[in-house]
């Protein structure tokens, strides 16, 4: 009835709503509704129509299909972009939004690129036209660690997983902002080169120090040896040690006993703190127990455990992580506590 003289729908498609019995597939309810859409073709002659073609499919289960998979990728804790051919956003869910600070209407038929920043934003053309050229994935499938630039001009770490949708020249990107992630592995980084400079200036200030000194020690004893007077007998040879030159190599002698003893304890403390330790579920008591008298041995300090029943525990894992926590907290306290 709409088609007419004006021929204004000439060779368009329209989408409609139309109502029907239900008997054909997909099935719908008697009297239900369903999507159609409908292409219409006309010849006019002195400005009546005298010819028509059209025809009419119907939609219903492609709309409702479309409708599932837009409420899935709205309902993605990831942030969604979908993307077509030529770099254009086609749909984007509100987790991205939140993540770009774009709205969705600033970011649906622009380029992905927007959100990305240089040199990312300078190469991105040239690599989805290499792909579609050359079907060779670089990034498709895979996980890649990227930088991506937010609304404000600020910049943020992204893992992005990019997939092809049955090879309609059409892309889905999935992001997650691991800004929280990135954070933590650089403390983490953090504090082991501090922990390596720590041990590392307690080698340089301790254990080196008391070492060139039982060096020192060790030369004075080899100057002493040799300066007592040699007497030879035949095949024999005797040393004559006077009571000063013995009581002054007895001397050197316990002071090199002490130092090594000293810096062992130092070596020991330094690796009980680096070395794993795997505790048996059964021997965590044990193991307190050693840690306590190390303590005692190492820092002159009273240091005791204490446990009235037996400690049990699910396994080795738990055990050794429980070590590691009292064996941080005897630490701290011999560290901080003077």
């Amino acid at each position: 009835q709409d088609c007419p003289r004006t021929g204004r729908r000439n060779g368009r498609s329209y989408e409609y709503v139309v109502r029907g019995e239900g008997d054909q597939p997909p099935p719908a309810p008697s009297g239900g509704y369903r999507l159609v859409l409908e292409g219409r073709m006309a010849a006019f002659a002195d400005g009546r129509a005298i010819r028509m073609a059209g025809s009419v499919t119907d939609i219903t289960v492609q709309r409702r299909a479309e409708a599932r998979f837009r409420h899935a990728v709205e309902a993605s804790p990831s942030g969604m972009l979908i993307v077509d051919s030529e770099g254009h956003i086609q749909l984007v869910n509100s987790q991205a939004e939140r993540m770009f600070g774009y709205s969705q209407a600033e970011m649906l038929g622009q380029n992905v690129k927007l959100l990305m920043p240089p040199p990312y934003r300078d190469e991105h053309d040239e690599y989805l036209r290499r792909y579609l050229e050359s079907r060779q994935p670089h990034i498709i499938g895979k996980s890649r660690e990227l930088t991506a630039r937010r609304r404000d001009g600020s910049v943020f770490p992204v893992e992005l997983i990019v997939s092809e949708i049955d090879h309609m020249e059409t892309f889905i990107g999935m992001l997650h902002d691991v800004t929280a992630r990135t954070q933590l592995q650089k403390q983490v980084l953090e504090v082991a080169v501090e922990e390596q400079r720590r041990i590392g200036q307690e080698l340089h200030d301790g254990t080196q120090q008391e070492l060139t000194g039982l060096s020192l020690l060790a030369a004075t004893l080899l100057d002493v040896v040799k300066s007592v007077p040699e007497e030879r007998t035949g095949e024999h040879s005797l040393w004559h040690f006077g009571q000063a030159t013995y009581s002054r190599l007895s001397d050197i002698a316990m002071k090199l006993c002490q130092g090594i003893s000293n810096a062992n304890l130092n070596v020991k403390q330094l690796a009980h703190g680096i070395l794993p330790v795997q505790i048996d579920a059964q021997g965590l008591s044990s193991a307190l127990e050693e840690l306590a008298a190390t303590t005692n041995d190492v820092s002159r300090i009273n240091c005791r455990f204490d446990s009235p029943q037996p400690v049990g525990v699910a396994n080795n894992t738990t055990a050794t992580n429980l070590y590691r926590i009292a064996q941080e907290a005897v630490n701290n306290a011999l560290r901080h506590s003077h």
